[in-house]
């Protein structure tokens, strides 16, 4: 596997590790009406989309190297 591939792969575990925090922190039983976990988690969630975000641009510009 080539950098760039463990690249994309990197960068998918790690928005998929934010979406299952972000589903933890918002339904958890515990957590239901705490103020922390919803700031945690909303944190999370746009942490998961920013990195989805970074993911396409990345693949973008990956495509064009030749490796």
């Amino acid at each position: 596997m080539s950098i760039k591939y463990f690249h994309l792969v990197f960068i998918t575990v790690a928005w998929l590790f934010c979406l299952g925090m972000a589903a933890w922190c918002f339904f958890m039983p515990e957590n239901q009406g705490d103020l922390g976990a919803m700031l945690g988690g909303g944190i999370m969630l746009g942490g998961a989309i920013a990195l989805i975000i970074y993911q396409r641009s990345a693949w973008r510009k990956l495509k064009k190297i030749y490796i």
